[in-house]
């Protein structure tokens, strides 16, 4: 039996700067949480079909603090993710999560 425990933080910025930066960080980490579940659910699928047909080569997409990283990077440096740029803490959040989120899955 698991026990499940919340925590509540209250972050009180003192200027309006460090409230944009939390904004910001906050939905820097919503688009990275969003997106890399359907991108990785995807590859996933087209790893199964592939192995389903029975093209060889096909490897099964990596879901690993690591690989994840590298995928931020590339969406970083993609057309439209130029804004993540100033973001870099958001795939250290959000990938921690995701990880769990991916094991129990079993995505």
């Amino acid at each position: 039996m698991r026990n499940y425990r919340t925590i509540r933080y209250r972050l009180l910025p003192e200027t309006g700067q460090n409230v944009q930066a939390l904004v910001g960080l906050a939905g820097a980490c919503r688009y990275v949480w969003n997106y890399f579940p359907g991108a990785n659910k995807e590859q996933y699928n087209l790893y199964r079909l592939a192995k389903t047909l029975g093209i060889d080569g096909v490897e099964k997409p990596p879901v690993t603090f690591f690989s994840l990283g590298k995928a931020f990077i590339e969406l970083r440096n993609s057309p439209g993710g130029e804004w993540l740029k100033g973001y870099h803490e958001a795939p250290t959040i959000c990938e921690q999560d995701m990880l769990l989120a991916f094991v129990r899955l079993r995505i």
